[in-house]
């Protein structure tokens, strides 16, 4: 709906531009909020960031149909949706290691803990059976490696906000996209 609305009025790049500078402003939340933060805060930020994914997600999907042929409109759909997904599969695999590595790291530290321990944390049911003692360093650890997360985020959101900018200045039709392909 937001979407159809500013693309009818402007351009996608600068849409793009603002809805990556929203996701940036998400994840600069996420990086930078206390241990202590109330639930209801997370819920309010993943509200925001999915308005900014959905923003980034419809804005790309029309302009890829957009600008090609009506026959090649399936082909171009189906690669857009296709390179999201392997960059999503990608992204949770480098920020499952970013965690892990974090996680690894912070346990090394206090000869009190091991990688169960961990998962016993993130389980409600499990995390009782924990001693007292060591639950506030595992919560710190958990922490940590969530918010190691969170900044890498913050570096990928600016490399794209980057390459958005540098991108050729040009309009997207189907004249330029063939004129395009023509020169190659």
């Amino acid at each position: 709906f937001v979407a159809g609305k500013l693309l009818g009025r402007f351009q996608p790049k600068p849409i793009l531009t603002g809805a990556m500078i929203w996701l940036l402003g998400g994840s600069l939340v996420l990086a930078l909020v206390p241990q202590s933060t109330p639930y209801f805060v997370f819920l309010l930020v993943a509200g925001a960031l999915g308005f900014g994914f959905g923003l980034v997600i419809t804005i790309t999907t029309v302009t890829a149909q957009a600008v090609v042929a009506p026959d090649q409109v399936g082909v171009a759909t189906s690669f857009n949706t296709l390179s999201r997904t392997l960059g999503q599969t990608l992204m949770v695999s480098v920020y499952g290691i970013v965690l892990n590595l974090r996680l690894t790291q912070g346990i090394a530290a206090d000869s009190r803990l091991n990688s169960n321990m961990l998962n016993e944390l993130i389980n409600p049911h499990t995390a009782k059976n924990l001693p007292a003692a060591v639950l506030p360093t595992l919560r710190q650890i958990l922490y940590e490696g969530l918010h190691n997360i969170y900044f890498f985020s913050i570096i990928i959101v600016a490399l794209a906000i980057l390459a958005n900018h540098f991108e050729a200045k040009r309009v997207l039709t189907k004249e330029t996209i063939q004129e395009s392909n023509e020169e190659s």
